[in-house]
């Protein structure tokens, strides 16, 4: 009698499965306090999307941050719905012990005691979780480097030293470890096989695209290249200042934020810039804010020695804003979907912005496939989705809210 008033058989399990992040530098962008900062990158916003996203499909969220200034107590909060478990003080990181950071982070990624745990690399934090108490992660390749079993590196010295070989040791490790490895690009899983043997997937970044717009009327009316990331060699800053100086006639805009442990570099970007009539300096910007960069500008142009799947190039593309890159192709998109260039040199990098600021036709087509292609590949509903799919698979969820 009381099943049938219960109507037990209709009764579904509810099981809201448990997802923690772990992206240290993610607490400005979460708490939208972002401005406190001179920092956020296209990972932390990157990650807080997906999150977000997952929630609305169902999932809890956890993120394991950085405690920063000022927002240092109490040590775990919810801000919108996301539980943030807080570790050691950002801007003492410099001065505390390795073997404190990393006992402080794997306290609180026990303490999450998430169902799934998912990490852009965490050097080793995550390994005792796996082999101690079973827990499943998804390692997510944040750059390409990363896909080769190699740390990331600031300066190339730095892989003269032992603790890069350390850190590199410890992403093989967690690579191999891992219940899924999650790679940015064809790229990215191509190395993982051939350089370490380990099979991957492939799922874009994901992004809120903006709804479409009159992009010609948004454009400056003057040629504007823009150039946005964190001021660090890798990214090679400087190579951005000398071509404002090779193109006197051209506007340029740097968007760059400080990266941690290369302030000096930041600071003699800064005073390059500031010599250079046709060059703005920014320094940082709010997410909240640089589409209104992305909609003016002519061009993005990248320098970097290597990158995963930047997030500028997203999000320059849902802006109708091409590409020059003077390395960096993931998949060869540029050329393959026509929504930018990879230059090879300098010199040819010049010639091919060049080209197409003085080619309206030419630039105003690859300005609409840009748009068209952010739309087919990086929606952050299409990718969230996505990741529903894989989780729901490693933990043999069937029925969910």
């Amino acid at each position: 009698y009381l099943c049938s008033i219960l109507k037990l058989k209709s009764i579904k399990v509810s099981f809201m499965p448990k997802i923690c992040f772990l992206v240290l530098s993610a607490y400005p962008i979460i708490s939208n306090k972002d401005k406190d900062y001179g920092y956020v990158g296209g990972i932390d916003v990157e990650y807080t999307l997906l999150a977000r996203q997952l929630m609305r499909l169902g999932y809890d969220i956890c993120f394991i941050t950085y405690k920063e200034k000022g927002h240092e107590y109490p040590e775990k909060e919810v801000l919108d719905g996301i539980e943030i478990m807080k570790t050691y003080e950002r801007y003492l990181i410099n001065d505390l012990p390795a073997l404190y950071k990393f006992w402080k982070t794997y306290h609180k990624l026990n303490e999450a005691n998430a169902d799934l745990y998912f990490i852009p690399g965490s050097y080793g934090t995550i390994l005792p979780l796996s082999f101690l108490r079973g827990k499943k992660y998804v390692f997510r390749i944040a750059s390409t480097i990363n896909a080769t079993g190699r740390a990331y590196y600031a300066d190339p010295n730095d892989t003269l030293t032992l603790v890069y070989h350390l850190r590199s040791l410890l992403l093989r490790l967690e690579l191999k470890r891992a219940s899924v490895i999650v790679a940015q690009t064809k790229e990215q899983s191509r190395l993982l096989k051939e350089k370490l043997g380990l099979e991957s997937i492939v799922i874009r970044n994901g992004l809120h695209l903006p709804r479409r717009y009159n992009f010609e009327r948004e454009k400056s009316a003057e040629p504007l290249l823009l150039w946005v990331g964190r001021i660090t060699y890798i990214k090679q800053p400087w190579i951005f200042i000398e071509l404002a100086k090779r193109l006197p006639d051209t506007n340029f805009i740097m968007i760059g934020a400080k990266q941690l442990g290369e302030e000096t570099l930041y600071e003699y970007i800064k005073r390059q810039a500031e010599g250079i009539p046709n060059l703005k300096f920014l320094g940082y910007v709010s997410p909240y804010e640089i589409g209104a960069y992305y909609r003016k500008a002519w061009l993005l142009i990248n320098t970097s020695i290597y990158e995963g799947l930047p997030m500028s190039f997203i999000e320059a593309w849902a802006n109708y804003t091409p590409i020059v890159s003077l390395r960096v192709d993931p998949d060869n998109i540029l050329e393959i979907e026509n929504v930018g260039i990879c230059s090879g040199s300098f010199e040819k990098m010049i010639q091919d912005v060049k080209n197409l600021i003085s080619n309206e036709s030419l630039w105003k087509k690859m300005c609409i496939r840009s748009r068209v292609f952010a739309e087919k590949e990086f929606d952050i509903r299409i990718i969230a989705r996505r990741y529903d799919i894989l989780f729901n698979k490693l933990l043999s969820i069937n029925e969910k809210n």
